[in-house]
């Protein structure tokens, strides 16, 4: 019980890092095509409500899920590139909480456009194509990792109660979390 408590913990943490470092890669994109934009904790969207340049809306909305993507892939090369899972454990947090942090994003889809749908569309690929390859190239590291690294099936209570926590603060957070506008 004590490790599913910690490791809950450090995955909450991870989390909410991932939403931060997410949403800045966005602002950061923004910034460099020119734009002001308002970042949240769960989203950046621009000054006065639209892009200045078209083309912005694309590359701002790509840069979250390329972080994501990219910390995924750093955490699964770090997972299975030690020998003990104590050694993989960071890495197989990090690669699990980007799993997460897109499932839920492809999931909120069924309702409201995600950055990789958005992409996915003006890049003229359809809707689903982009969220579903992201989503599924981090399960299937996931499953991997999971594999090789054999933590057991109470990490996976552990994964789920620090990012459920986590995904549900930010989410119900957001309207009392401060902005950054830049």
């Amino acid at each position: 019980m004590r490790n599913i408590l910690k490791t809950s913990i450090l995955v909450f943490f991870i989390m909410i890092l991932t939403f931060v470092f997410h949403e800045l890669a966005h602002l950061l994109a923004a910034k460099a095509l020119g734009e002001n934009a308002i970042m949240s904790i769960n989203r950046v969207r621009p000054v006065g409500g639209a892009w200045n340049n078209p083309n912005s809306a694309t590359w701002v909305a790509a840069a979250g899920p390329a972080l994501t993507v990219l910390g995924g892939i750093f955490g699964f090369i770090w997972a299975v590139k030690r020998s003990s899972f104590r050694g993989a454990s960071l890495g197989f947090n990090i690669l699990l909480v980007a799993f997460v942090h897109r499932l839920l994003a492809t999931i909120v889809s069924l309702n409201n456009a995600n950055d990789e749908m958005r992409v996915s569309m003006s890049l003229g690929l359809g809707p689903w194509t982009l969220p579903i390859l992201v989503t599924a190239m981090l399960l299937v590291m996931s499953i991997y990792a999971f594999k090789k690294i054999q933590p057991g099936y109470g990490y996976l209570i552990s994964l789920w109660l620090g990012s459920s926590l986590a995904s549900t603060l930010v989410v119900f957070g957001e309207p009392h979390l401060p902005t950054i506008t830049w």
